[in-house]
């Protein structure tokens, strides 16, 4: 396999593992389906590793919770928007319950929009559990965390592939003047506007649009 083709895969594989969070589809033997308020993922155990991917928001009034630009510290963390931290509250203990009995597996962790910080945040947390996190794939992150969060996302030592969609919004928030960071460069997809930002460049749909232009 050429670099190309590696390329390519990574992000058709991190592109479907992410959408996949956001189906509704009944929880089978394949896929198993985490809840919790407004936050849902979805966690597949193989027979070597563990795939997991995180939805992103739901409407205006998620992202409104969720860049509080007044973050919170936590030890082993970092500082990140205080509702990055609700989020990661809500899922990580029931994902946990879903895996804990595996750490000899290596995990992959994919998200779009929220569901890139939350994926970060928790690849913090299951690293902290004993687990080996080998890839984080993330499809229009926003700026996630400040430096001391940038320092314990590169103790991971994983694998990094963040997307941006031409030019995509909510990447560029919360605003890089209030210290927020992204832990690695993004990857340009799709072609940037002349001037100004779009959130129609942010829609799972737009990037689900480029990503099959790549493949054709």
């Amino acid at each position: 396999m050429n670099l190309g083709n590696l390329i390519k895969f990574s992000i058709f594989d991190g592109l479907h593992l992410a959408l996949r969070a956001y189906c509704d589809d009944k929880p089978n033997d394949e896929w198993l389906q985490v809840k919790a308020k407004n936050e849902t993922a979805v966690v597949r155990i193989n027979d070597f590793s563990i795939d997991i991917g995180v939805a992103g928001s739901n409407d205006f009034k998620d992202w409104f919770d969720n860049f509080r630009i007044i973050g919170t510290t936590r030890s082993g963390y970092g500082r990140v928007p205080r509702g990055f931290y609700t989020n990661l509250d809500r899922l990580a203990p029931k994902i946990m319950e879903l895996i804990k009995d595996h750490r000899d597996k290596t995990v992959t962790i994919s998200g779009h929009s929220r569901g890139g910080a939350i994926a970060f945040l928790l690849a913090i947390f299951l690293h902290r559990q004993g687990f080996r996190i080998t890839d984080i794939v993330t499809f229009g992150c926003p700026n996630v965390g400040k430096s001391n969060f940038i320092r314990e996302v590169k103790r991971i030592k994983a694998n990094i592939r963040m997307y941006k969609n031409g030019s995509d919004l909510i990447t560029t928030l919360p605003p890089f003047i209030f210290g927020y960071k992204k832990p690695s460069r993004q990857i340009q997809i799709g072609k940037k506007r002349w001037w100004g930002t779009s959130i129609e460049d942010h829609y799972r749909e737009s990037y689900s649009r480029v990503i099959q232009k790549i493949e054709s």
